[in-house]
């Protein structure tokens, strides 16, 4: 059973980290900047989910905050 959770923690640490350097780190198609434009969501806002989605990947690797890293995520 611990190694099942160790594989999904850092299953979802990995998809975490992914996510955030992705957004980061690409810059978007223009289909989806125009999809992005027309939900609100400008490059700050972008940049500011990329930072959200390493600091929730960060948190789960700490037990006294696993529980909210995976709430925010």
């Amino acid at each position: 059973m611990k190694i099942l959770s160790a594989i999904l923690i850092l299953l979802s640490i990995f998809i975490g980290f992914a996510h955030g350097l992705g957004t980061l780190m690409n810059s978007p198609s223009p289909e989806s900047l125009k999809m992005m434009a027309e939900v609100g969501i400008t490059e700050p806002v972008r940049k500011l989910l990329g930072v959200l989605s390493l600091t929730t990947a960060l948190l789960v690797l700490f037990p006294k905050t696993f529980l909210f890293g995976n709430l925010l995520r």
